[in-house]
């Protein structure tokens, strides 16, 4: 009965989305539920000693694999490649974890936004300066096309 109510846990993983733009982001979201979930003790052993969240190898070897079988046979076919990408960034992350939840979590954390961010910062003033003056350009073309349409519009009306 256990079996079953974890495979049916898993297939939560169906609804997430592991396009190119977002297999992070769902990989990290799959990752924090088998370790930090409702059901991470059932599904992972997931436990905590010495102010440390501890996962169990056996009970995550075997919820990686279900977690394969089951989201596979239910998914579009097309779909395979990236289930079968998730299975093997999962246990990556698995081998380097040293059994602690954190460290699983972390393998997978998506890059921050902030870095994106530091990244546009760092562009010299030069480089903005000139895509600053590109977008007014572009602006003030689109608006010298719009008014020969707005005049010609109110001479058909006259």
């Amino acid at each position: 009965k256990e079996t079953f109510l974890n495979i049916f846990a898993l297939m939560s993983a169906r609804s997430l989305n592991f396009g190119a733009a977002s297999y992070l982001n769902s990989a990290y979201e799959l990752a924090r539920d088998l370790t930090y979930g409702e059901r991470a003790f059932a599904l992972t052993g997931a436990n905590e000693f010495n102010g440390i969240r501890w996962f169990n190898k056996e009970r995550m070897d075997l919820t990686l694999w279900y977690l394969l079988a089951a989201v596979s046979m239910f998914s579009p076919r097309i779909m395979r490649n990236n289930i079968f990408k998730l299975y093997k960034t999962l246990c990556t992350a698995r081998d380097g974890a040293e059994y602690q939840c954190e460290k699983f979590t972390e393998a997978i954390r998506p890059a921050k936004k902030a870095a994106k961010a530091k990244a546009t910062a760092k562009k010299p003033a030069a480089t903005k300066a000139a895509a600053s003056t590109e977008k007014k350009t572009v602006a003030k073309k689109t608006a010298e096309k719009k008014l020969p349409a707005k005049a010609t519009d109110k001479k058909k009306k006259s």
